[in-house]
């Protein structure tokens, strides 16, 4: 198939996105697609290769130099269409790519694109959002509340520590802070409220991370993937460091939990997906209490794939290959059936 893979983008999150893209270009390079690239600066000025790629080299080639077709987001419809693109794998994180603005625009252009529906990218990239979504659908989440520019700040003296801060559009841990003191929290409070002019406060709640990913199979049906328990090394939860650093945590797949709660958390993880109208893949996220308690944290619309992401680790417990995952992703999203 002529596949393009959309990369980097306008958010805090371009170079890991950058590595997500050339591993998923790479793969489907040797899976004997191709491939095409389209590759956004932070400052959103577009890139096109101007031929198709064959070879893991070839893409990591082009990626690090300066060649190919140079222009804007509203080039992108004429290139690919000149190039007879079949499918759009963006491999996007964070505000502008996840969010469902390039969904959108894809859904505008007639390309089939490898993650969720608009929607379900717009909701799931907000976390408020989606904790209204689960709460609505009687879904076990952590009590919150939020607070918003020019809040009165009688509340940094209210609001129960430990807990937890949140960005509600951010990713890969950007905008996320796990406070346990009073001084703490006004500090973190103040840096995160700059990001979006909106901090979501949740309880804190003690106990193992899990995550379990979704795929959607060649015939429609969905399939939980092994969950996987995350143990963080380098710092106190699951932050950028932990998440992205080499030896950041422990990944283990499958999670060292009971065959009961391991069906329990696939069973969560498959309903998320379907109320959130995901499409060919997505990943959510869990807390495990001690007394044997699910709380839903959030739902990825659109998983990493750097060599460390928790998804393609799952897959190939599953028994797919990072490039049987990536070819399989692409032959879906030609299908008619896009969330």
């Amino acid at each position: 198939m002529k596949v393009c893979v959309l990369m980097g983008g306008m958010s805090s999150e371009y170079d890991i996105s950058v590595k997500s893209g050339t591993n998923v270009a790479s793969g489907l390079a040797e899976m004997e697609h191709e491939v095409c690239i389209a590759l956004v600066s932070r400052a959103g000025k577009w890139r096109f290769s101007d031929e198709y790629l064959h070879t893991a080299s070839s893409v990591r080639n082009f990626i690090s130099s300066d060649d190919g077709v140079f222009g804007h987001g509203e080039d992108a419809a004429a290139q690919w269409r000149k190039m007879d693109v079949e499918v759009v794998f963006p491999a996007l994180h964070g505000p502008w790519g996840e969010d469902g603005r390039i969904q959108g625009f894809l859904d505008i252009c007639g390309f089939p694109w490898v993650g969720s529906s608009v929607s379900g990218s717009a909701v799931s990239n907000d976390k408020l959002l989606t904790k209204y979504v689960l709460r609505a659908n009687a879904l076990p989440t952590a009590d919150y509340t939020v607070l918003r520019t020019g809040y009165d700040r009688k509340y940094e003296d209210i609001i129960e520590v430990p807990c937890v801060l949140k960005s509600p559009c951010q990713g890969s841990s950007f905008g996320l802070a796990v406070v346990k003191t009073r001084e703490d929290l006004k500090v973190k409070l103040a840096e995160i409220m700059e990001l979006e002019g909106i901090v979501l406060i949740e309880k804190f709640v003690r106990g193992r991370e899990i995550t379990c990913g979704v795929l959607r199979k060649s015939d429609g049906s969905l399939q939980a993937l092994p969950p996987t328990e995350i143990v963080p090394k380098v710092s106190d939860y699951f932050d950028f460091k932990a998440k992205y650093e080499t030896g950041g945590s422990d990944e283990i797949t499958p999670a060292r939990i009971t065959p009961e709660q391991t069906l329990t958390i696939q069973n969560y993880a498959v309903k998320v997906h379907e109320i959130l109208g995901m499409g060919t893949l997505s990943r959510t996220d869990f807390i495990l209490t001690s007394d044997d308690e699910y709380f839903i944290l959030e739902s990825n619309a659109l998983p990493g794939f750097t060599q460390t992401s928790l998804y393609p680790q799952a897959a190939a417990v599953a028994g797919w290959s990072f490039n049987e995952i990536v070819d399989l992703l692409v032959k879906n999203a030609a299908r008619p059936l896009n969330g």
